[in-house]
């Protein structure tokens, strides 16, 4: 009976076999190449569409100074932008 316990215990102990590598090569497999392309190809839109909706962004792109503050909570007179 102990012995079973222990087995039992170094199984869930021992449940992590995989390499950083292996893990991810292993997840790299489960996606087809049918499911890379169309990510790609809507990849591009999906971005600026994001980026368009993005406040923060904006307000740093366009260098409104009081937005800037607001979203990323940095004084006025701050130059390192």
């Amino acid at each position: 009976m102990l012995e079973y316990k222990v087995q039992s215990l170094i199984d869930i102990l021992n449940f992590r076999n995989d390499t950083l590598e292996s893990y991810f090569e292993k997840e790299k497999r489960k996606v087809s190449i049918f499911k890379k392309k169309i990510i790609s190809i809507f990849k591009k839109p999906i971005k600026m569409y994001l980026q368009k909706q993005s406040e923060p962004l904006v307000a740093y792109n366009n260098q409104d100074k009081s937005l800037i503050q607001l979203f990323f909570n940095q004084k006025k007179n701050d130059t390192d932008l």
